[in-house]
């Protein structure tokens, strides 16, 4: 990520980057009509 799109998130500039974790489950659907869970 370049200075100039973080100088541009303003207030969220501290939140940039790359977030992980294995502490919950995201529920969405699938392109298969069913569900698909993901952790974050």
């Amino acid at each position: 990520m370049t200075d100039e799109i973080i100088k541009n998130l303003g207030p969220l500039a501290p939140l940039a980057g790359i977030w992980e974790g294995e502490k919950g489950d995201d529920v969405a659907p699938s392109d298969d009509r069913g569900t698909e869970t993901n952790k974050y």
